[in-house]
């Protein structure tokens, strides 16, 4: 349910999903997703909206709405691919010019220079048969044989100088890290530094507090409106964040020392189940602190 809300908000700027089960205080206990495609919303002069899940008319207080990027005025959020439509652009036809700069090569590249004049006729037939020969990425490497005096010359243009390949890269690093917000790792380009941080772990650090968060509290808040006053929903995402096993015993360290952290406290966050009889319900007092009404 989560990975569909997520993806849905990522992709559309919108999770739409239907109530079709309440407690008996009428509070929501089960939302199902709506494909967003099958949704349509019309919105009303008494300042209600017409909901229809593929065709299907549902009543208002039955929908659950959460956008991720809102705009003034705009009933559905913001679809975070329509507003980085140039770069999803290029990337596009880049990926096409790629395609036909493959498909249609004949190497080597040249110009082929004969001693005669040759007309029209002649011409295309020396085109046609030799790219009938050469063209296309299978026939690059065989040998090429002219006669007649024809003189064949190279012009060395590859892909690299073109900068076909290094402007695909900086298109799918964009689209990651500028639209989603994503580590370049995450989808094999570790040749760069990235504003996310220098190793995996400040990466993927960084991808949960600065990307992960910004769907998981529009859920948390979306979910808590579902719930009776005083209740709210949390994600644990503690596991996403905590630091190398290293950085973890610090912290359970000071944390324990100071008397913050309960025995089992320490232990969970080390990945360690509880002591039994109840013998990690305690902590440790720093011998050289006192109460201060004591002093």
């Amino acid at each position: 349910w989560i990975t569909q809300a997520v993806w849905s908000l990522a992709l559309h700027g919108n999770f739409i999903g239907q109530i079709v089960e309440r407690d008996s205080l009428g509070f929501p206990t089960q939302v199902m997703p709506i494909a967003f495609h099958q949704v349509k919303a019309v919105p009303k002069k008494d300042g209600t909206v017409e909901w229809r899940f593929a065709g299907k008319l549902i009543a208002e207080e039955d929908v659950f709405h959460v956008r991720y990027q809102s705009q003034s005025g705009h009933l559905f959020g913001l679809n975070p691919i329509q507003i980085m439509a140039y770069p999803f652009g290029l990337g596009h036809t880049q990926d096409v010019y790629a395609a036909e700069s493959f498909r249609n090569s004949a190497n080597p590249q040249g110009v082929i220079e004969v001693e005669e004049a040759l007309d029209d006729i002649e011409t295309k037939k020396m085109i046609t048969g030799w790219v009938a020969a050469h063209g296309g990425v299978r026939n690059s490497n065989i040998p090429a044989i002219l006669t007649d005096g024809a003189k064949f010359n190279p012009i060395s243009i590859s892909p690299q100088d073109l900068q076909l390949l290094e402007s695909r890269k900086y298109s799918a690093t964009e689209i990651a890290g500028v639209v989603f917000g994503v580590p370049p790792y995450f989808l094999g380009l570790t040749e760069k530094s990235t504003s996310f941080g220098r190793g995996y772990e400040q990466q993927e650090m960084s991808f949960a507090r600065n990307t992960l968060s910004g769907y998981i509290a529009r859920l948390e808040e979306a979910l808590t409106r579902c719930l009776p006053e005083g209740q709210w929903v949390n994600f644990d995402i503690r596991v996403r964040i905590q630091g190398t096993a290293l950085e973890r015993a610090q912290q359970v360290s000071l944390m324990s020392l100071s008397g913050t952290y309960l025995i089992d406290d320490a232990r969970v966050i080390m990945g360690l189940p509880p002591l039994p009889n109840g013998e990690g319900q305690h902590s440790f007092v720093p011998a050289n602190a006192e109460l201060l009404e004591e002093q």
